[in-house]
């Protein structure tokens, strides 16, 4: 999850995110869930250990800057999970370029509408900012989009991100997601 507002003197949170995906044995990444809300650190916290009882992943990042640090420390021992912990070593639209292959080779796929070329509507926000950054005004999704990009493909020997017995068979797969989302990140 993202959480800024601790270290921020904005009067309203920033974005929160939460994104599950799931690695087929062919690389490629789809995204299951979606969650963001402008909202106190308790109750995305309470967000995020909800989803890890739904979809129990092999782990979940999170940003390791600033203050995140002391929040990954007190979320960690709530999970049933690994928590590999980010540092932002490099600028997010480095990050972003690295992963760029796993969009434009077509591996990156959001829920679809079937028969239609578009995202369903609730993960329109991360089409929308992938589509539009560097220029777009969020990027929270686009960065949790990237960072589970990096992972499984910096990892080759990790077990999927879920294990999800709906994508063992591509024909379901094919059914159930639009096609990826083709283009650069620059939109």
């Amino acid at each position: 999850t993202k959480d800024d507002q601790i270290s921020s003197k904005k009067t309203e949170p920033d974005w929160s995110v939460i994104l599950v995906g799931a690695l087929t044995p062919d690389g490629h990444v789809y995204v299951l869930d979606f969650w963001r809300g402008k909202v106190k650190f308790t109750d995305a916290v309470g967000k995020l250990i909800s989803m890890i009882a739904t979809y129990r992943p092999e782990f979940v990042t999170v940003e390791e800057v600033a203050a995140q640090k002391g929040i990954n420390d007190l979320i960690e021992p709530s999970i049933n999970c690994a928590m590999l912990r980010l540092p932002r070593n490099s600028d997010k639209f480095i990050r972003a370029i690295e992963q760029q292959p796993v969009v434009e080779q077509g591996r990156f796929h959001l829920p679809g509408v079937i028969g239609e070329d578009l995202p369903e509507p609730r993960f329109v926000p991360i089409f929308t900012e992938m589509t539009e950054f560097p220029f777009s005004k969020n990027d929270d999704a686009t960065d949790a989009a990237v960072d589970m990009m990096k992972q499984v493909n910096a990892n080759s020997n990790l077990k999927p991100l879920m294990n999800v017995p709906l994508y063992a068979d591509p024909t379901l797969v094919s059914t159930h997601f639009s096609e990826p989302i083709k283009g650069e990140f620059d939109g």
